[in-house]
């Protein structure tokens, strides 16, 4: 309920309560509550004012001074807020749907769950104020002032924030669905999880942006700077990306199905996992700008000659993959891991690269692929089949898989032999089984038992495959 004696000073005109409330700035006047439709109160102070539930429909505040008011609930339906001072003020709550707030400044204030839909808030200030969960769908918002604002699932559907800054301003779970953000200002904003389904950031500043599990479906990044910024889980589905600064940005679990990326730059891109399907990738650009461009069109190609021509010890690294890794495959359960430790170690003593390939029932869908490409370049194999009641199907395809590469078989002596082993036995690549007694079994014989048969029976396929080469030659 409002105070009648503030309101009989504010029914005396704006400037009798401008006066009033210089001489008395300690007082904070209390008009929750009022009726105050279509007023025209330009300019007046409201600074520190209770304005809790009152009714500012269609009211003209321009110029006004609300800073550190409480607008809880306020209707300002209509209302026109222009040039005015509403910092600190609180706005939680807010009814101010189609009001023009345009050229005002909210800096600090709290909009928490406030309706600002269609308002006019162009060229307004927002920095730092909180907007959580508050719907400014459909608001015109072009050159605002957002940075550092909490927008934690705001509603900006439809919005226009074109040319807006929004640099370092949280927009976790916002929904910017088709959003117009052209040119605007997103640099280190944090855009996790949002909806920004065909959202326009055409030459948008993206860089070092959060963006990962975001949901931008067919939205255009067309000139776009996403440099360093983090697409990890990232949907881009149908997305146009041509021409985007995509140097040094993060590429995990990226769905690009169908985007087109045709003439980005992506020098320096760590791409893993991505999604390719009918992706466009024409041109895509794989140099500095200071340097003459070098295009490639495909993103795999496009890392792959990245290390090619930026990393100086890369052909050392692939000769050290190549002549020196060895794959430990196998199913190590709990009590196996210790064995891992030994291969593993004693591999190292030998100046050999192990890598572990635990064949557990969970990875049964795991790209034989990527499995095989290992294989292939692996100097031999170590397949452990202990237990072989825990050997999933998928060890049996990889040892049959590799004709040219050496596979030492081992089992402790007290376990019982794996069924598919007569049927492996056969085949050319593998080695005699070796069974070890124990542990100190396994140290004592490494060398004489694994290493040295491995070796020489890689010598005899290398020269077995050389042979059947020169044949085809002639």
């Amino acid at each position: 309920m409002a105070n009648r004696k503030h309101l009989a000073i504010l029914d005396k005109g704006i400037q009798h309560w401008n006066a009033w409330r210089k001489e008395n700035s300690a007082k904070k006047p209390d008009l929750s509550g009022a009726v105050l439709i279509d007023k025209d109160l330009r300019s007046i102070n409201f600074s520190d004012t209770l304005l809790n539930r009152a009714e500012l429909h269609n009211a003209i505040l321009n110029n006004a001074n609300l800073s550190g008011a409480s607008l809880f609930e306020t209707d300002l339906t209509g209302a026109k807020l222009i040039a005015a001072d509403v910092s600190g003020a609180h706005l939680h709550l807010a009814d101010l749907a189609g009001a023009r707030l345009c050229k005002s400044s909210f800096h600090a204030a709290d909009l928490g769950g406030a309706n600002l839909f269609k308002a006019d808030l162009h060229q307004t200030n927002f920095y730092r104020a909180n907007l959580t969960e508050a719907i400014v769908s459909e608001a015109y918002l072009p050159r605002a002032n957002l940075a550092n604002a909490e927008l934690f699932k705001t509603d900006f559907r439809g919005a226009n924030l074109s040319r807006g800054n929004l640099i370092e301003t949280n927009l976790f779970r916002a929904n910017l669905g088709g959003a117009n953000l052209a040119r605007a200002e997103l640099c280190r904003a944090n855009l996790s999880e949002a909806n920004l389904e065909s959202a326009n950031f055409e030459e948008a500043d993206l860089s070092e942006a959060k963006l990962s599990e975001a949901y931008l479906y067919r939205a255009n990044l067309c000139g776009a700077n996403l440099q360093y910024a983090d697409l990890r889980g990232t949907c881009l589905i149908g997305a146009d990306i041509r021409g985007a600064d995509l140097r040094e940005c993060t590429l995990v679990d990226t769905n690009l199905e169908y985007a087109d990326l045709s003439g980005s730059s992506v020098f320096g891109v760590s791409a893993w996992r991505l999604n390719l399907k009918e992706t466009t990738q024409k041109n895509l650009v794989i140099s500095q700008y200071n340097e003459p461009e070098v295009k490639v069109d495909s993103l795999e190609i496009a890392q792959l000659l990245y290390w090619l021509l930026y990393n100086e010890n890369i052909y050392t690294i692939i000769d050290k993959i190549t002549s020196k890794l060895v794959i430990i495959s196998g199913h190590f359960i709990a009590e196996r891991k210790p064995i891992f430790k030994v291969l593993q170690s004693e591999l190292h003593q030998h100046g050999l690269t192990p890598i572990l390939l635990d064949f557990e029932e969970t990875a049964e869908k795991v790209a034989n692929t990527t499995i095989h490409t290992l294989a292939n370049i692996a100097r031999f194999v170590i397949a452990d089949i202990t237990n072989p009641r825990t050997i999933p199907g998928s060890m049996l395809s990889f040892i049959e898989g590799l004709p040219s590469i050496p596979v030492q078989p081992i089992k402790n002596r007290a376990s019982d032999l794996w069924l598919a082993y007569e049927r492996i036995q056969k085949k050319s690549w593998v080695l005699p089984l070796y069974q070890y007694q124990d542990v100190d079994d396994l140290l004592t014989n490494f060398t004489k038992e694994i290493i040295e048969p491995a070796e020489q029976k890689m010598l005899i396929l290398q020269a077995a495959a050389g042979s059947a080469h020169s044949k085809r030659s002639k």
